[in-house]
């Protein structure tokens, strides 16, 4: 979060310790608007290095195709989905996504490709920011099963309008 607010112009780090910048204490004073929600959108979408978070391959194409994935959520999550499921849309997409997933042996890249995809956009970008709504099941024996819904938050910021 702080390497994000950084990005933003919202907070520096002199001396060992982080202090908000003239742009971050408006926001503090003023409180959060559409204007500031579309900054962080576009940092974290176009500048912010989604890899740094997780141990998986590079992966470019997800960070890379995040408004196909977008539209793939709008037109498959009206209700819950398993994100299995959405991972095995986006693998049809993106087939050479699993060149780079065939990196991690151990693993079937298209295990590799569909968690990565979970963890990466639906987790760490759609649930951040609000796109979805999760369910969680529990896997045996250990882990869980993810489930997404797009939320109203998302209809609300995000307009298919034309292109459906």
């Amino acid at each position: 979060l702080n390497h994000i607010l950084k990005m933003c112009g919202w907070l520096k780090k002199e001396k060992n310790y982080y202090s908000l910048t003239k742009k971050g204490r408006s926001i503090v004073e003023r409180g959060f608007s559409e204007a500031h929600f579309f900054t962080l959108f576009k940092v974290f979408t176009r500048r912010f290095n989604w890899a740094f978070q997780d141990s998986y391959p590079s992966i470019w194409i997800i960070q890379g195709g995040f408004v196909f994935s977008l539209y793939l959520v709008h037109r498959k999550t009206r209700r819950f989905i398993d994100a299995e499921e959405l991972g095995d849309y986006f693998i049809k997409a993106f087939p050479r996504a699993l060149s780079e997933a065939e990196a991690i042996r151990s693993l079937d890249p298209g295990d590799t490709v569909r968690n990565c995809f979970s963890l990466r956009f639906l987790q760490h970008f759609c649930e951040y920011f609000g796109f979805v709504d999760t369910r969680r099941e529990k896997k045996k024996p250990y882990g869980f099963r993810l489930f997404v819904k797009k939320s109203d938050l998302f209809d609300r910021y995000i307009n298919w309008s034309n292109l459906t």
